[in-house]
């Protein structure tokens, strides 16, 4: 054969053995193709070949080289006996096991799992680490212990994030500062899914600002608004919390990673225990707090006062609440709750006998009255038990008078009309200036029925005169 253009380097060939030496053996791969086999190229070359490898012997081995040289066209052969091929098997199953591992750490990196490496060695800012029999980089940069520190951590188990993965050279690097990101991160993530709306926790006040406080619960924290601190308003926040003040908190919303929490939530409403503690029809003893226009503001809690209106303090004319004192101690009836106001009337007379329940007595009804006392705009009267008023423009309307004294003095009997009478709200108003007008109209009726009579020789100024006469 006087070229080799069937052969490449690197293939594999079965060759016969047709000679031995002590460095060398010769084969015959095909007929006018020689090859050699030198002892420096066999793997646990023994000391005498020819004793290991006799002539006519079979085997297969490499090519390594394959002369140009037209006159020795031997092919050199690299010796490849069962247990190198077992080897060569080794290193095939190694290199895909590699390459599987190599996959694996690139899925690590596109993960962004967290995993724990052991440290190994640390050299000049460089941590060495092995994770599944892998070897990683870990540069001083990406970590956030000091060389010094990991020095003193061999043998330990480091987390971190696969953040580099060189699948030519086999190299990989990871980051520790990463992984105490993500773990945060999660652990974050982890606590804020198990807080729920309603859930109590206690927790701690961690900073202060002007329009709440920042508060450290379960591993979160939270934002108690200065509207949440009390169901008063609180101007100041600093006024009633304190940084590292311990304090139960209520989750009232959240919003993401934003949770709202509350302290007054976890107290009932002033309203809610005034109502628990008053009800309409009870009777109690009140203080008084303050006189306003209106009347009169009893205590209730201290949160709230009840309005105990004028017209609800005497059935009697004659009683005044200005009288009463700040302080006073009263006794009240509750008349109303107004949930919708928030506002509890009081009545000082619901608690005394109504004198006006008795008595009986319709408009236009006439009836004697005695003046008890005067005023600027009439008189107070009295009938029976209870008391009346007689405005000084309903005494007469013969004439014009200034007080009702200039008629009717004190202590004097009056006989009067009634123009209005409400026993519910103690009012009683009459007139003798009605009763005299209708006087009036009763004997002008009577004339002119006595008018329309044949043998009536009475005059209208006779009528009149008769009147006169009666009403002196």
């Amino acid at each position: 054969m006087s070229e080799n253009k069937n052969f490449e380097i690197g293939q594999t060939v079965r060759g016969i053995v047709t000679g031995c030496n002590s460095s060398a053996i010769y084969l015959e791969i095909e007929e006018g193709v020689r090859g050699v086999i030198y002892a420096k190229d066999i793997l646990n070359c023994p000391d005498k070949l020819y004793e290991e490898y006799s002539e006519g012997s079979e085997f297969s081995a490499q090519i390594k080289s394959i002369s140009k040289d037209k006159k020795d066209p031997n092919v050199v052969l690299l010796y490849l006996s069962t247990t190198m091929e077992k080897e060569k098997e080794e290193r095939e199953a190694k290199t895909k096991a590699l390459e599987e591992k190599i996959a694996e750490f690139k899925k690590l990196k596109d993960d962004d799992e967290i995993i724990e490496a052991k440290l190994v060695s640390v050299n000049k800012g460089i941590a060495t680490l092995t994770y599944n029999n892998m070897r990683i980089s870990l540069s001083q940069k990406y970590c956030s212990l000091s060389e010094e520190a990991l020095k003193k951590m061999k043998g330990e188990l480091i987390p971190i994030i696969i953040i580099y993965v060189n699948e030519e050279h086999r190299i990989i690097s990871g980051s520790q500062i990463a992984a105490e990101k993500k773990a945060r991160r999660l652990a974050k993530e982890k606590a804020y899914a198990a807080i729920e709306v309603g859930q109590v926790y206690e927790g701690e006040v961690k900073n202060l600002l002007d329009y709440g406080a920042v508060v450290a619960f379960a591993d979160v924290t939270g934002l108690l608004h200065v509207s949440e601190l009390d169901h008063k308003p609180v101007k100041d926040v600093k006024s009633v919390l304190k940084v590292g003040q311990k304090l139960n908190v209520k989750v009232i919303k959240i919003n993401g990673d934003k949770i709202s929490l509350s302290v007054k939530a976890l107290t009932k409403h002033p309203w809610e225990v005034l109502k628990e503690q008053y009800h309409v029809g009870d009777v109690f003893e009140g203080k008084v707090v303050k006189h306003i226009p209106a009347g009169l503001l009893i205590e209730l809690t201290a949160d709230y006062s009840g309005l105990m209106p004028n017209s609800e303090y005497s059935w009697f004319k004659t009683d005044h609440v200005e009288d009463v004192a700040d302080d006073a101690m009263l006794t009240v009836k509750v008349l109303s709750i107004d949930d919708e106001k928030k506002r509890v009337s009081l009545s000082h007379k619901a608690t005394m006998e109504n004198t006006w329940g008795d008595v009986k007595l319709r408009k236009g009804q006439t009836i004697t009255v005695k003046v008890i006392s005067l005023e600027e705009k009439g008189a107070t009267v009295k009938y029976e038990n209870i008391e009346g008023f007689l405005p000084v423009n309903e005494v007469t309307a013969s004439k014009r008078v200034s007080s009702v004294g200039e008629m009717y003095p004190l202590d004097s009997e009056v006989n009067v009309m009634v123009t209005d009478f409400d026993p519910k709200r103690a009012r009683l108003i009459v007139s003798s200036k009605a009763l005299e007008l209708a006087k009036e109209r009763e004997t002008f009726d009577s004339y002119m029925k006595n008018q329309d009579s044949e043998d009536t020789k009475v005059t209208l100024g006779d009528v009149f005169k008769d009147f006169e006469k009666e009403d002196k």
